[in-house]
C-alpha cells in the first residue's frame, strides 16, 4: 500500500467513527421524542376515557330528572280547551305548597365600652360630650357592658310549586329601640329595630 492509499483509508476510518457517534445521538434523540409523545397520548387517551364517563353520568342524570318532570302532575293548564270550557263542576284549586321551612337564626354579642371621661353615654360615643376639665365627669372613669347588640333573624322558604321558590328574611338587633332604652334595657313593647329584610 502506498501512502496516498494509506492516507485515504485513515481518513474514511476516521470519517466513519466521527459520523456513527453523531448517528447514535440523533437516534437517541429521536427514541426519547418518540417515547415522551407515547406518554402524551396515554395521558389524553385517559383523559378523554374520564371525560366520557362524566358526560354518561350526566346524561343519566339528565334522563333521571326530565322523567320527574314529564311524572309531575300538571298543576295549571295552559288555556282554555280547544272546544271552550264543559259545563260542570269547576276545576280545584292548586293543593297549597308541599312545605314551608322557618329556620332561626342569630347571634349573642356581649359588647363593653370604657371611657377616660365620663360621657354618660350608651355604647355610641358622642364626641361633642366629652366633658371638660371643671366638670365633675371629668374625673371620673365610666364601663358599660350591654347585649343589645345581639341579634335573632328568620329565614322563611316555601315552594309555590315545582318550580317556584319564595323565600323572606328578616334581621334585627336591639340597639335602637325606645326614647328610654339604655346600656342595660330596651323598653318592652317596642319593635327591635330592622337591621335587614328582603323578599
Amino acid at each position: 500500500m502506498n501512502i496516498k492509499q494509506k492516507l485515504m483509508a485513515c481518513t474514511a476510518l476516521l470519517g466513519v467513527l466521527l459520523f456513527h457517534p453523531a448517528t447514535a445521538r440523533a437516534q437517541s434523540a429521536e427514541a426519547q421524542k418518540i417515547e415522551r409523545l407515547e406518554r402524551q397520548t396515554e395521558l389524553l387517551q385517559r383523559q378523554l376515557k374520564e371525560i366520557q364517563q362524566e358526560l354518561a353520568q350526566t346524561r343519566r342524570k339528565t334522563e333521571k330528572v326530565e322523567a320527574k318532570v314529564d311524572a309531575a302532575p300538571a298543576r295549571y293548564s295552559a288555556g282554555p280547551p280547544a272546544g271552550g270550557y264543559a259545563k260542570g263542576p269547576l276545576p280545584l284549586p292548586p293543593p297549597p305548597p308541599e312545605r314551608v321551612k322557618v329556620t332561626l337564626g342569630g347571634f349573642i354579642a356581649a359588647e363593653s365600652v370604657w371611657r377616660q371621661r365620663n360621657q354618660v353615654n350608651d355604647i355610641g360615643t358622642a364626641f361633642g360630650a366629652i366633658p371638660y376639665p371643671f366638670s365633675p365627669l371629668y374625673n371620673e372613669h365610666e364601663f358599660h357592658g350591654t347585649a343589645r347588640q345581639s341579634r335573632i333573624s328568620l329565614l322563611v322558604e316555601g315552594n309555590i310549586d315545582p318550580y317556584q321558590k319564595l323565600s323572606g328574611y328578616y334581621e334585627s338587633d336591639f340597639l335602637g329601640v325606645g326614647q328610654t332604652s339604655n346600656y342595660n334595657q330596651s323598653k318592652l313593647g317596642s319593635a327591635p329595630a330592622t337591621r335587614l329584610f328582603h323578599l
